[in-house]
């Protein structure tokens, strides 16, 4: 799954901590890449989030309108609310994830599910907004297209 973002893109950083505020951001298109040993904190609307090539990192983040596409992260830790959830070549991560459809993995290894449980002001709120705040515990049943053959 190749998507590139058209919006905003945080990338290259490396052990820092991260906070996207509403006030911060240039897009609800958002992509953070090519990143090892930070904290991002994504406290903006969001329509799109993209998590590309992560080592060692934590992503907290408020709900994701639209979609959250990771593609290439190792050893972190993801907590975010989304109506659609892709994952693809994951390594050694933990999702903390809410979700209005399954989410679905593609060559994933040793990832771990568990429900979303990020808390700030306000938080409830966008939730509701967003029509994600029921807990409908769908990360309990996450979907692995990874053993689908081409034909």
């Amino acid at each position: 799954v190749e998507v590139e973002a058209k919006g905003m893109k945080v990338e290259s950083r490396e052990g820092e901590v991260v906070t996207l505020t509403q006030e911060k951001v240039t897009s609800d298109d958002i992509e953070i890449g090519s990143s090892k040993d930070c904290t991002f904190y994504v406290l903006a609307k969001v329509a799109v989030l993209r998590l590309v090539n992560l080592t060692n990192c934590r992503v907290f983040c408020g709900p994701v309108e639209g979609s959250l596409y990771l593609e290439e992260a190792r050893d972190s830790l993801v907590m975010a609310a989304a109506h659609q959830v892709r994952l693809h070549k994951a390594n050694k991560v933990d999702f903390y994830l809410r979700s209005r459809s399954y989410p679905i993995i593609e060559k994933c290894s040793e990832v771990r599910f568990a429900p979303y449980s990020f808390r700030y002001d306000g938080l409830e709120a966008e939730l509701e907004r967003t029509r994600l705040d029921e807990e409908n515990e769908l990360w309990t049943d996450v979907k692995d297209f990874g053993w689908l053959k081409s034909t």
